[in-house]
């Protein structure tokens, strides 16, 4: 059989009912004022002529609600669609948010965080690309949704087997070859993932990816791919990319999430028991027999959801999980030795000196540094340096010794290897998509890329494998290049404490971009409920979110604007899309 490899890349924009556009600066590195937590993002942020950019933003439909519920009813149905797949109840939040026209949690300093349902934070890039099986149609706009959930479905179909039970993905048939055109021989399907390289992001840096570009022309390159769902997060996105489900289904609805009425990791200690549906690797693996060799390479147990259970299943067999950053000592993978395997002779792969070297000298001067900032003198003792590209270099030599030692795609029995290019979101977290970090970052990921496929192609055969490029999610610019308040979580939970009369870090349990859970029974103490602190939100201000720190000249005369543009029981989600269904015109 033929080698097929997945890329996964994950952008955003926004789009809804009444959008409005206008030209903003680029964010700068300025000091900021307030302090805060995660944050969110603004709608559609695509690169302009002169250094500006184009920042669309959601509406809503009518004007100030009556209450929460008519406040959802108000709302744009693709951010409730999107909402409403992205929530299991007892595991997500209590209280699903979506705030007012992408309003992030963070600070006017450091406000680079990526959940919501927004289209700048689900656009994504989504490449299929394999001369032996996908159409080479350049770029493609197809006249339907099509989301990450569609990849599953799509490569069952090469596979010629049947899609997990829970997947709702739909084929993208248009970018494969006729069945009686393609080679009979797939050996590998290999799914990269550029973590954080959201549309968006490629969009801002469209020279730096010179390699991907070559390949967005002999395959298929779908340009209206999103993500599907929110919050658009790395365990939640990576699980719909492996099962074809949305988070509502295969459990994964956040990084922390409720499990029996106690918060804890999505996929803590590196086990997959919180994730309830198959993978296609899952079903494939066993399909086979377990001869299909399973394998995946990635920075943390965050991105299992895209390989599978292992042999947590019955019936199935411990899968190669390497975890870089679970490993006991610096450069040294780990993983659960339960569910999954871990070949001895990746807890010493040479290279991450030259990794650095590369990094050091490649900025025009060795001098222990990469574009300003420090590279750690002894590398195998503090590997810290997630804040340079150095990594990205150094996983494709950890990832091409698992493919040639392991014998992935040398028989024809199709093999699938996943691995997650981490660094991309590192360093929009660190910097700021905008700034010039992020770009020379991509510009190396995309030379691995190179250097993957010409890897495979020698091995495999280019007529042997198929890869498909995607990411998680896009990213946000810093909140005052677009005119957003950075939402203060730490004022946010002491005002929730203070309406509720409650203490307020025992009564918010947990709080991100798209939600809040809450110690529902000291609610019920104080006479209150969900719908209270609901209403309570929706009238919350940028001038009750201040609270004592002064606030930049340019927010003054927007005091009184709300922060949410709506906050729903989560419980009642279904009934809020409902509604907007039902006002929708048309």
């Amino acid at each position: 059989m033929v080698l097929a490899v997945a890329v996964v890349i994950s952008a955003g924009c926004s789009g809804a009912p009444g959008p409005r556009e206008g030209p903003v600066a680029g964010p700068s590195r300025a000091p900021g004022m307030k302090g805060a937590s995660n944050g969110g993002a603004p709608e559609e942020i695509a690169s302009q002529p002169g250094g500006r950019t184009a920042h669309r933003r959601e509406e809503p439909r009518r004007g100030k609600p009556k209450g929460w519920f008519d406040a959802a009813c108000g709302m744009s149905e693709t951010l409730l669609r999107r909402t409403l797949r992205g929530n299991w109840l007892g595991r997500g939040p209590n209280l699903s948010l979506i705030s007012h026209r992408g309003n992030p949690f963070g600070d006017f300093t450091f406000s680079t965080t990526h959940s919501g349902p927004w289209d700048f934070l689900q656009r994504v890039p989504l490449l299929l690309y394999g001369p032996g099986f996908i159409r080479p149609r350049g770029d493609l706009q197809i006249g339907r949704e099509v989301t990450l959930a569609d990849v599953v479905p799509t490569l069952a179909g090469l596979l010629e087997t049947p899609a997990p039970a829970t997947a709702v993905g739909r084929p993208i048939k248009s970018a494969l070859l006729p069945r009686d055109r393609r080679s009979k021989d797939l050996r590998l399907i290999v799914t990269v993932v550029w973590d954080g390289g959201g549309s968006n992001v490629l969009r801002r840096w469209k020279g730096s990816w010179p390699f991907l570009a070559s390949l967005t022309k002999r395959g298929t390159f779908v340009t209206n791919a999103t993500v599907g769902s929110s919050p658009s997060v790395t365990p939640a996105i990576h699980a719909t990319l492996g099962t074809g489900a949305w988070p509502s289904r295969h459990g994964i609805v956040n990084i922390t999430q409720r499990d029996n009425g106690y918060l804890t990791g999505s996929f803590e200690s590196l086990s997959p028991d919180h994730l309830e549906a198959k993978t296609l690797a899952d079903v494939w693996d066993r399909r086979t027999g377990n001869r299909a060799k399973i394998g995946l390479v990635a920075k943390d147990g965050l991105h299992l959801g895209m390989m599978g259970h292992g042999a947590y299943l019955p019936g199935g067999d411990r899968d190669i999980a390497a975890i870089t950053g679970a490993g006991d000592a610096p450069w040294s993978p780990g993983t659960n030795e339960l569910w999954y395997q871990l070949p001895g002779y990746l807890l010493s792969v040479p290279g991450i000196e030259t990794a650095a070297a590369t990094v050091d000298r490649d900025d025009g001067k060795l001098d222990g540094r990469w574009m300003g900032h420090d590279i750690p003198g002894d590398l195998l003792a503090d590997p810290g340096f997630n804040k340079t590209p150095v990594e990205t270099l150094y996983q494709t030599k950890v990832s091409k010794l698992l493919l040639a030692n392991e014998g992935f795609g040398e028989d024809r029995v199709t093999d699938m290897f996943f691995t997650n290019y981490k660094d991309v979101d590192y360093m929009g977290h660190a910097y700021n998509f905008f700034e010039p970090e992020v770009r020379n970052t991509i510009e190396y990921s995309d030379a691995e890329l190179r250097e993957l496929v010409r890897f495979v192609n020698s091995r495999v055969g280019e007529k042997r494998w198929v890869l498909v490029l995607t990411a998680d999610h896009g990213q946000a610019p810093l909140p005052q290049a677009v005119g957003d308040w950075p939402i203060d979580v730490l004022e946010l939970t002491n005002d929730l404490g203070r309406f509720a009369d409650q203490p307020a870090a025992e009564l918010v349990e947990h709080v991100k971009q798209t939600g809040v859970w809450l110690d529902r029974g000291l609610l019920s103490s104080s006479g209150m409920d969900l719908r209270d602190v609901a209403n309570f939100l929706l009238d919350y201000t940028i001038e009750d979110n201040a609270g004592d720190s002064p606030v930049p000249r340019a927010y003054l005369d927007r005091l009184s604007e709300r922060i949410f543009d709506a906050v729903i029981p989560s419980s009642q989600l279904r009934r809020a899309l409902g509604c907007a269904e039902s006002a929708s015109p048309g």
